[in-house]
């Protein structure tokens, strides 16, 4: 729930997607049950964050996604799968569920206020390791 209403309070184009993919009932919203969890994270990491890695420890999943360093620090330390947002979007582009050429990809995160280092960015999306993958 703390993720879904950070988003939303931006009112920026990643509210707007949000939005429209509610509307067709791509995703559902949680919300960690145990508030005493999630708490014990907030001393060190955001709402969002906390409630995350709260939500796939009670809900036993097989990943968690999250791109703050200091959240995926955590997560890794309690055993979770962290996965990040760019590694999302990659695999979607290596099983053709989701097309972008790379730079229109970056600009599009770019004006989302996705916060990603260039080197970062191309280092995950460079062209001859999408293809690799896919011959896997």
């Amino acid at each position: 729930m703390s993720v879904y209403e950070e988003i939303l309070q931006k009112q920026d184009i990643a509210a707007e997607m949000l939005t429209e993919l509610r509307k067709e009932d791509a995703y559902a919203v949680c919300q960690a049950k145990n508030t005493r969890l999630r708490d014990s994270f907030n001393r060190r990491l955001g709402k969002g964050e906390s409630e995350a890695i709260a939500i796939a420890i009670e809900k036993q999943t097989d990943m968690v996604l999250l791109d703050d360093h200091a959240a995926r620090s955590e997560a890794l330390r309690l055993g979770l799968d962290v996965k990040g947002t760019l590694g999302i979007i990659r695999r979607l582009m290596e099983l053709d569920r989701y097309q972008s050429d790379i730079e229109s990809l970056y600009l599009l995160l770019r004006k989302m206020n996705f916060r990603i280092s260039d080197r970062i960015f191309h280092a995950v999306f460079k062209t001859e390791n999408i293809r690799r993958d896919k011959e896997l």
